[in-house]
C-alpha cells in the first residue's frame, strides 16, 4: 500500500526501461573533470593486468549516470540533498548497459512547500545484478515539472 503525500507517492517505483551504455568518452571526461586518472580507469594495459582485465567506470560516475537516467516527473523536481549508504558491487565496463531501479522509501513535510523524500537506488549491470545500491534524500522543489 503506498502512502500519498502532497506531491509523491511512498512506495513507488521507478525503473529505466532503456538501459544506458558507459562509454570510453565518458569514462575519459569524467577523469579529466575530477582528475581522477587512476589507471584503472583510463590505462588499458594497467587495467588489464588487474582482476578485472581492462578499464572500467568510475563508481561516482556510474551513480550520476543513475541520476540522469530516473525519469523526469522525479528528477525535474527534486533538489538532491544527501547521498548515503552508497556500495559499489561490481564493476561497470566500458560498453555495459546499465539499467536504473528507484523506489521512493518515504517522505516528510518540512514546510508548507517543502516535502523530503528518500529514494532507494539500484543500478543493474549487463547481467542483471546490482552494480550500485544506495539512498537518495531530495528535496522537492517549488515549482512544476515541465
Amino acid at each position: 500500500m503506498t502512502q500519498r503525500t502532497a506531491s509523491i507517492d511512498v512506495g513507488a517505483q521507478f525503473s529505466s526501461t532503456a538501459g544506458r551504455a558507459v562509454t570510453e568518452e565518458e569514462i575519459a571526461a569524467f577523469a579529466d573533470l575530477t582528475g581522477d586518472r587512476h589507471p584503472i580507469h583510463v590505462d588499458p594495459r594497467f587495467a588489464a593486468e588487474t582482476p578485472f582485465g581492462e578499464p572500467v567506470a568510475h563508481g561516482l560516475l556510474v551513480m550520476s549516470l543513475a541520476v540522469g537516467m530516473l525519469p523526469p516527473e522525479v528528477t525535474h523536481r527534486f533538489i538532491m540533498r544527501r547521498v548515503r549508504d552508497v556500495v559499489f558491487r561490481a564493476p561497470v565496463k566500458v560498453g555495459e548497459e546499465i539499467h536504473v531501479d528507484a523506489k521512493v522509501a518515504s517522505a516528510r513535510t518540512l514546510s508548507p512547500e517543502v516535502e523530503l523524500f528518500e529514494l532507494k537506488l539500484r543500478v543493474r549491470g549487463a547481467d542483471g545484478k546490482a552494480v550500485l545500491t544506495g539512498n537518495l534524500e531530495a528535496m522537492l522543489a517549488p515549482w512544476e515539472a515541465d
